[in-house]
């Protein structure tokens, strides 16, 4: 007899665990347990574990070594593996990535070297070829608009070539109404 969680009657713990492996392999691509410290979730490690051992025996995810300074067993996708692989082999190019400190890929302290930077909602990181800068401040407020009318859309060079252009019109942002920006500012403001 298979246990049953009591948060998600009619699903076997067993389908539970790989369903949550599958959520954070998605997430993050490379899995092992420090990774999850950040995670609320309510299925134990040794549960995933044997999900993603399952996983392995049946071709899906890869087991390995392949994030260095963490003790035990960890699994990736193969994109990831790929993924991990071409940017060890990219030279640095000072790339500047800039997070929310409640976003999941807020890992400073866990993977990324250094302390860790508390999930509190308003805050933001900088992170430089995926490390913390040495020479600035790393934490900061974010500046949430409290109106539509403070809200500017500048898209960044780089993915404005991947935008697809709108049925001849070549402003991306011109089919944007004033309902679409107050939503937008209501999901971020929490409004």
């Amino acid at each position: 007899m298979t246990p049953v969680d009591t948060e998600h009657p009619g699903l076997a713990a067993e389908d539970l665990a790989e369903q949550t492996a599958e959520i954070l392999l998605a997430r993050y691509g490379v899995i092992f347990r420090d990774l999850l410290t950040r995670e609320s979730i309510t299925v134990p490690w040794r549960h995933i574990l044997r999900a993603l051992r399952r996983m392995e025996g049946r071709g899906q995810v890869r087991g390995g070594r392949f994030v260095g300074g963490f003790v035990g067993e960890q699994y990736a996708l193969a994109e990831a593996v790929d993924a991990l692989r071409a940017v060890r082999k990219r030279d640095r190019s000072g790339e500047r990535v800039y997070l929310s400190a409640v976003d999941p890929c807020n890992l400073v302290g866990i993977v990324v070297p250094g302390d860790k930077i508390a999930a509190r909602p308003g805050d933001s990181l900088t992170l430089v070829d995926g490390a913390l800068p040495d020479d600035e401040e790393v934490v900061g407020r974010i500046a949430w608009p409290r109106s539509p009318g403070e809200v500017v859309a500048t898209p960044r060079s780089d993915l404005e070539a991947a935008l697809p252009e709108p049925d001849g019109v070549s402003d991306p942002y011109a089919g944007m109404t004033d309902a679409a920006a107050r939503r937008a500012v209501n999901r971020v403001t929490g409004r």
